[in-house]
């Protein structure tokens, strides 16, 4: 992520909007269980994203891919 461009950054946008909902969390676990309203949130978020929040963002998704996705399980 480190060298992206706005237009990269703009067309993994359209392709994450375009793609199938069962093969983008097959291949993206972090969006398991979004429904296609809100895989188009995100994508329109990207779109709108200069390249140090996409950055950002990607941080974040990695930190939360080993958290427990049941809050109660962190207690």
């Amino acid at each position: 992520l480190d060298n992206i461009t706005p237009e990269q950054m703009k067309a993994q946008a359209e392709m994450l909007e375009n793609m199938d909902p069962a093969a983008l969390s097959s291949m993206a676990p972090q969006f398991q269980g979004m429904d296609p309203a809100q895989l188009k949130m995100v994508s329109s978020m990207m779109k709108n994203m200069d390249p140090q929040q996409m950055k950002s963002m990607a941080k974040m998704a990695q930190q939360m891919q080993g958290m427990p996705s049941d809050p109660a399980a962190m207690e």
